[in-house]
């Protein structure tokens, strides 16, 4: 059974209780959701001071902040993945692009490193008629791959299943070529931004509507690629920790904000014109 060690209140504000029992962010979400309202939701640094105030010193806590990573350019909701085994590993902690190696297993990628590419086209990446993919012979940058497709095609490729992967036909003349996944840090590292893989609180499903945040110096930082789920340290600073690590805890209890949805909106980009025809 859970132990309660604090309660903190505040004019019928959130009610911030401490559990020293160890779970992992998902089991800790849980929990939060069943005996209280969620995971510690922080908006300001008077809410960040208070839930401080209920970790035993030189503890460190779940909090209710999170992110989705790497998401498609073209916006897909595709939660489709083909990685090589233990990878995104972040390794260098600058790799945020994704490539596929000529088996289409994928691996993340120093974004700036040049390679040729996949596009994909017909009304939306995301959408039937069933794609055609394009292999472009071209080395650039995921950033300069991303612009080609999107001026010729629709987009750099989007996969949501095995069988959009088997569709693609020679010519595998290369060692890595870009699709269309990404984790841009410009979302996330360091700061509370509005995008997909931004982070979120788990009582709204949202971005912060504050842009309130405490990070620790050099953090977030995703190291080894699984850095999803957030920790208050024992200074109450925050660091990104995986997910699955085992840790205390702060629930609050108060007004419920949301039921969970997530809309993501869809842009289409049109394009014509091909060089390589990966699908028949």
């Amino acid at each position: 059974m859970a132990s309660k060690l604090k309660k903190f209140t505040n004019q019928n504000e959130k009610i911030y209780e401490f559990i020293s029992t160890l779970k992992t962010w998902d089991s800790a979400l849980e929990y939060c959701r069943q005996q209280h309202t969620d995971l510690a939701m922080i908006e300001n640094s008077a809410e960040n001071t208070r839930v401080f105030s209920v970790i035993p010193a030189g503890t460190i806590a779940w909090i209710g902040l999170y992110r989705l990573p790497w998401t498609w350019s073209d916006m897909s909701q595709s939660t489709f993945r083909n990685w090589l085994p233990r990878v995104p590993d972040n390794y260098g902690l600058n790799q945020f692009c994704a490539a596929e190696n000529p088996k289409h297993y994928w691996d993340d990628q120093d974004c700036t490193a040049e390679f040729p590419f996949i596009c994909c086209s017909l009304n939306s990446c995301s959408h039937y008629p069933l794609r055609k993919y394009y292999y472009i012979d071209m080395k650039k940058s995921w950033t300069d791959a991303q612009r080609y497709c999107r001026e010729n095609y629709t987009d750099l490729a989007t996969f949501e299943s095995m069988d959009d992967i088997n569709t693609l036909k020679p010519p595998y003349a290369y060692s890595w070529a870009w699709i269309g996944l990404s984790d841009n840090p410009q979302s996330w590292k360091g700061i509370m931004g509005s995008d997909a893989n931004s982070w979120r609180w788990s009582a709204s499903g949202e971005t912060s509507k504050t842009g309130y945040q405490n990070w620790a110096v050099s953090e977030p930082n995703n190291s080894g690629g699984r850095e999803t789920c957030v920790m208050t340290s024992t200074n109450g600073k925050w660091n990104d920790m995986p997910c699955q690590e085992p840790g205390s805890f702060v629930c609050y209890t108060g007004k419920k904000i949301f039921e969970f949805m997530d809309f993501i909106s869809l842009f289409n980009v049109s394009g014509k014109d091909s060089l390589h025809v990966l699908t028949e």
